[in-house]
């Protein structure tokens, strides 16, 4: 079976965007195409560093922790690079590649969502953008009073935003950003502790609440980072989100996943909506 993405939005879309209540959620898999590593190739990049600079990492170890979830591959690496972690992330995700290409998704979502005066001031948003990516693609449009870097700033101030036609904020890295090494929701105890946080669950129900949700940029690989904050969410919302969630289709165990998946959360208001990545006209 191929799945193609729908040539028009689903009806919930488009009325949320007139509204300006469409909250586009962005994934690991849109910077991927400006250099950015999707989790497993940060991973890899990860260990292979420490199979070159730490004393007594070995083949076995880096082939063990590869072959493990992401977040625990991270609490792992992290624990013996200590504090040379952050930078190692920062250089990671920090190189943008291929910006000025003229299929660049990122200026098309901006434009999309954005007017601007003449000049060229934003003057008016059908929403905000929500990211669980920690680089800066998304930082390129915006000043610093728009944008959330760390997701302990989440507070009853945004709440206020929300509730304010003029609010400034457009751009939120629910999982921090490398601009703030203590914001970032990388390893299985920094999940743990944000997860945990009854004002952070709060908001983010808030946010469910208030903007019709379009996730793209991820893939089943990427589905575990996503499912975490899905499972911690109240769904007794009335609005329904969509998931633009890819996959290769010649692969028949992710097409069982992937069917899966849109069985598990059917009821729940998240609509899943598999592609094929590798589909071409």
């Amino acid at each position: 079976m191929t799945y193609k993405i729908p040539e028009e939005p689903p009806e919930e879309i488009i009325r949320a965007y007139n509204d300006g209540y469409l909250a586009i959620f962005i994934g690991a898999g849109l910077s991927e195409n400006f250099g950015i590593p999707l989790w497993g190739g940060l991973v890899n990049n990860l260990l292979n560093t420490c199979l070159k600079n730490v004393d007594g990492f070995t083949k076995k170890d880096y082939n063990y922790y590869k072959s493990q979830d992401y977040k625990k591959a991270i609490s792992y690496v992290k624990s013996i690079l200590g504090d040379s972690f952050f930078e190692q992330i920062k250089t990671k995700l920090g190189k943008i590649k291929n910006w000025d290409d003229e299929n660049n998704i990122y200026k098309k979502l901006f434009e999309f969502m954005v007017d601007k005066d003449i000049n060229g001031n934003i003057n008016d948003c059908s929403g905000i953008f929500l990211t669980t990516n920690a680089d800066l693609c998304l930082d390129n449009f915006f000043n610093e009073k728009e944008i959330i870097n760390s997701p302990d700033k989440l507070d009853e101030n945004f709440h206020i935003h929300l509730e304010d036609a003029d609010n400034n904020i457009k751009l939120v890295h629910l999982h921090g950003s490398i601009k703030d090494k203590d914001s970032l929701v990388f390893t299985d105890e920094d999940y743990l502790n944000q997860y945990k946080k009854t004002d952070y669950i709060k908001l983010l129900d808030i946010i469910f609440n208030k903007y019709t949700i379009l996730f793209m940029g991820y893939s089943l690989s990427e589905w575990e980072i996503l499912k975490f904050l899905i499972d911690n969410l109240d769904w007794k919302h009335q609005k329904k989100h969509f998931v633009l969630l890819g996959y290769p289709e010649d692969n028949t165990e992710k097409i069982i996943e992937i069917n899966k998946i849109k069985n598990d959360h059917e009821n729940n208001g998240l609509k899943i909506i598999p592609y094929d990545y590798t589909y071409t006209e």
